[in-house]
């Protein structure tokens, strides 16, 4: 899910011989619903291609025949459901180094999960002193794993920082800063955008009611709210917080849309 990607410009002769240009990886965003499969990428041009088709074989013929994809330089990316991951974020007033960050995370593991660590999957973020831990269940992972067959899946993320690309690429507000990003479907999960960490906020109760009093007991000062909607849910009143704060709408589009866009943005820092 994070990874660190670094070329090697040691020169290995006096005279080396011309490297021929690498192609560039594509990244597929791809999300299994309702007996579809979801997809989108970014073409060169920067341009979101998307669709839906019912099965990985016409998916991937799809991909050769009307985008020319060359699948050898294609990584398919999906997420994890959010119910079925763990997550902790705790604060350090000190820089860790790579190695403690590490022996924190094994710590945290052994001594925080719920079941044996050796049983899960797991990854962390180390962002402005402050390091987010996710883990799932290696069982539940392979089984989002399985509904890919035969694509390999080259990342498995986390639904928090797959919206947190989404919500990023489509507002306006292009700038980190004190954002508040609210994602409207069936429930509300709501990610506050700092310069230092990403706060999650979940909820199944009353929309309006509990993004209201999400932002009285927060303790920040808010430039922006970003909504996402999903299109097939009525339209929410928001005219209890709008005079407070500037409200951007995103225009309305499916979830899977919107999921398997932040897929396709993997590997831009988040």
């Amino acid at each position: 899910m994070f990874c660190n990607l670094g070329d090697d410009y040691t020169m290995k002769a006096i005279f080396p011989p011309r490297k021929k240009g690498k192609k560039q990886t594509v990244n597929i965003g791809i999300f299994y619903l309702s007996n579809c499969f979801y997809y989108t990428f970014l073409s060169k041009e920067l341009e979101v291609k998307s669709g839906c088709v019912e099965s990985i074989n016409r998916l991937q013929q799809y991909l050769i025949d009307k985008y020319q994809l060359d699948l050898r330089y294609v990584r398919y990316v999906s997420v994890l459901p959010f119910h079925l991951i763990w997550r902790k974020s705790y604060y350090y007033p000190q820089t860790l180094t790579q190695y403690a960050i590490e022996q924190q995370v094994y710590h945290l593991l052994e001594h925080e999960l719920p079941i044996e660590r050796e049983q899960v999957w797991f990854d962390y973020c180390y962002q402005q002193q402050h390091l987010e831990i996710y883990a799932v269940r290696q069982e539940y992972a392979e089984q989002e794993i399985a509904k890919y067959v035969p694509l390999k899946l080259g990342v498995l993320d986390v639904l928090p920082r797959v919206l947190l690309r989404a919500f990023r690429h489509l507002s306006s507000n292009c700038s980190v800063g004190n954002t508040l990003y609210c994602y409207f479907t069936t429930s509300l999960i709501l990610l506050l955008d700092l310069p230092q960490k990403t706060d999650v906020f979940v909820s199944q109760e009353n929309i309006a009611f509990n993004l209201e009093k999400y932002l009285t007991e927060l303790n920040q000062t808010i430039n922006t709210i970003v909504v996402f909607q999903d299109q097939d849910t009525e339209q929410i009143d928001l005219s209890s917080v709008s005079e407070k704060y500037l409200i951007q709408q995103l225009p309305k589009i499916s979830v899977s849309e919107f999921i398997c866009l932040g897929c396709a943005l993997w590997g831009q820092n988040v």
